[in-house]
Protein backbone atom coordinates (compact mmCIF):
# COMPACT_ATOMS: atom_id res chain seq x y z
CA UNK A 1 0.00 0.00 0.00
CA UNK A 2 3.07 2.29 0.72
CA UNK A 3 4.70 1.79 -2.41
CA UNK A 4 1.52 2.21 -4.21
CA UNK A 5 1.08 5.64 -2.90
CA UNK A 6 4.46 6.51 -3.21
CA UNK A 7 4.35 5.61 -6.92
CA UNK A 8 0.66 8.03 -7.22
CA UNK A 9 2.39 10.71 -5.38
CA UNK A 10 5.56 10.68 -8.08
CA UNK A 11 2.92 10.43 -10.73
CA UNK A 12 1.39 13.24 -9.91
CA UNK A 13 4.54 15.27 -9.35
CA UNK A 14 6.14 14.26 -12.99
CA UNK A 15 2.79 15.02 -14.61
CA UNK A 16 2.46 18.43 -13.55
CA UNK A 17 6.00 19.30 -14.04
CA UNK A 18 5.86 19.02 -18.01
CA UNK A 19 2.28 20.42 -18.09
CA UNK A 20 1.95 22.98 -20.58
CA UNK A 21 0.37 26.87 -19.54
CA UNK A 22 -2.98 26.19 -19.01
CA UNK A 23 -5.25 28.51 -21.50
CA UNK A 24 -8.79 30.07 -20.45
CA UNK A 25 -9.74 28.95 -24.70
CA UNK A 26 -10.06 25.65 -26.34
CA UNK A 27 -9.42 26.84 -29.98
CA UNK A 28 -6.17 29.10 -31.18
CA UNK A 29 -2.81 29.08 -30.65
CA UNK A 30 -0.21 29.95 -27.69
CA UNK A 31 3.69 30.02 -27.18
CA UNK A 32 6.27 32.33 -27.65
CA UNK A 33 7.84 35.04 -29.72
CA UNK A 34 11.19 35.09 -30.10
CA UNK A 35 13.83 38.45 -32.54
CA UNK A 36 16.64 39.41 -33.49
CA UNK A 37 18.30 41.94 -35.55
CA UNK A 38 20.94 42.03 -38.17
CA UNK A 39 22.30 41.27 -41.22
CA UNK A 40 20.51 38.88 -43.67
CA UNK A 41 22.22 37.19 -46.93
CA UNK A 42 22.38 34.01 -48.49
CA UNK A 43 24.09 32.58 -45.16
CA UNK A 44 22.70 34.31 -42.25
CA UNK A 45 24.95 34.54 -39.63
CA UNK A 46 23.90 33.27 -36.32
CA UNK A 47 22.02 35.45 -34.30
CA UNK A 48 20.96 36.53 -30.74
CA UNK A 49 16.93 36.10 -30.34
CA UNK A 50 15.23 37.80 -27.46
CA UNK A 51 11.50 37.44 -26.20
CA UNK A 52 9.59 39.81 -28.22
CA UNK A 53 8.00 42.93 -26.68
CA UNK A 54 5.60 44.98 -29.02
CA UNK A 55 2.49 44.15 -31.77
CA UNK A 56 1.92 41.30 -33.86
CA UNK A 57 -1.23 40.98 -36.04
CA UNK A 58 -2.57 37.56 -37.29
CA UNK A 59 -4.14 37.74 -40.66
CA UNK A 60 -6.31 34.98 -42.82
CA UNK A 61 -4.38 33.37 -45.25
CA UNK A 62 -6.49 34.12 -48.11
CA UNK A 63 -6.15 37.42 -47.36
CA UNK A 64 -2.56 37.59 -46.81
CA UNK A 65 -2.66 35.75 -50.74
CA UNK A 66 -5.51 38.23 -51.75
CA UNK A 67 -3.07 41.19 -50.94
CA UNK A 68 0.06 39.21 -52.68
CA UNK A 69 -2.20 38.70 -55.95
CA UNK A 70 -3.33 42.19 -56.31
CA UNK A 71 -0.06 44.08 -55.19
CA UNK A 72 -0.11 45.43 -58.74
CA UNK A 73 -3.60 46.92 -59.31
CA UNK A 74 -5.13 50.09 -59.07
CA UNK A 75 -6.78 50.52 -55.84
CA UNK A 76 -4.64 48.12 -53.87
CA UNK A 77 -3.37 50.18 -50.89
CA UNK A 78 -6.79 50.01 -50.09
CA UNK A 79 -7.86 46.56 -50.61
CA UNK A 80 -4.59 46.23 -48.30
CA UNK A 81 -5.66 48.47 -45.52
CA UNK A 82 -9.00 46.99 -45.62
CA UNK A 83 -7.06 43.47 -45.50
CA UNK A 84 -4.72 43.91 -42.45
CA UNK A 85 -8.11 45.66 -40.66
CA UNK A 86 -9.67 42.52 -40.61
CA UNK A 87 -6.41 41.27 -38.80
CA UNK A 88 -6.23 40.28 -35.16
CA UNK A 89 -3.79 43.05 -34.08
CA UNK A 90 -1.87 41.43 -30.39
CA UNK A 91 0.21 42.92 -28.25
CA UNK A 92 3.02 40.24 -27.19
CA UNK A 93 4.76 41.13 -23.23
CA UNK A 94 7.59 39.16 -22.46
CA UNK A 95 7.59 36.59 -26.09
CA UNK A 96 4.38 35.16 -24.74
CA UNK A 97 1.82 34.56 -27.29
CA UNK A 98 -1.70 33.24 -26.30
CA UNK A 99 -5.01 33.95 -27.66
CA UNK A 100 -8.08 32.20 -29.33
CA UNK A 101 -8.76 32.22 -33.37
CA UNK A 102 -11.39 30.29 -34.74
CA UNK A 103 -10.33 27.54 -36.98
CA UNK A 104 -8.47 28.32 -40.33
CA UNK A 105 -5.17 29.25 -41.76
CA UNK A 106 -3.16 32.07 -40.85
CA UNK A 107 0.28 34.09 -40.69
CA UNK A 108 1.96 35.64 -38.09
CA UNK A 109 3.43 39.13 -39.36
CA UNK A 110 4.32 42.54 -37.54
CA UNK A 111 1.26 45.04 -37.95
CA UNK A 112 0.89 46.90 -41.05
CA UNK A 113 3.93 44.48 -43.32
CA UNK A 114 3.13 41.75 -46.03
CA UNK A 115 5.72 39.11 -45.49
CA UNK A 116 5.79 35.38 -46.24
CA UNK A 117 7.29 33.22 -43.95
CA UNK A 118 6.14 29.96 -44.03
CA UNK A 119 7.47 29.08 -40.61
CA UNK A 120 5.19 32.08 -39.73
CA UNK A 121 2.01 29.89 -41.23
CA UNK A 122 -0.64 28.29 -38.31
CA UNK A 123 -3.58 25.95 -39.26
CA UNK A 124 -5.84 26.57 -36.12
CA UNK A 125 -8.23 23.66 -35.76
CA UNK A 126 -11.36 23.30 -33.71
CA UNK A 127 -10.97 22.92 -30.17
CA UNK A 128 -7.32 22.66 -30.46
CA UNK A 129 -4.81 25.09 -29.21
CA UNK A 130 -1.59 24.49 -31.30
CA UNK A 131 1.46 24.81 -29.22
CA UNK A 132 4.01 27.13 -31.47
CA UNK A 133 7.16 29.76 -31.07
CA UNK A 134 8.16 32.12 -33.60
CA UNK A 135 11.54 33.48 -34.35
CA UNK A 136 11.11 37.16 -36.21
CA UNK A 137 14.46 38.55 -37.77
CA UNK A 138 14.60 42.43 -38.55
CA UNK A 139 17.30 42.44 -41.64
CA UNK A 140 19.17 45.95 -40.88
CA UNK A 141 21.11 45.01 -44.28
CA UNK A 142 21.39 42.67 -46.91
CA UNK A 143 24.69 41.02 -48.03
CA UNK A 144 25.59 38.77 -50.93
CA UNK A 145 22.10 39.13 -53.05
Amino acid sequence: MKRTLTLLVLLVIFSSCGSKKKVSFETGVNGKVYYAEGPCGPVDAPKEYQLYNGSLCILKMRDHRRILDNRNSPGYGLLMDSLIAKSKAINIQNGVISTSLEPDTFIVNFCGEIRYDKDHIIYINEMEVLEKDFYFIKCTERSGL
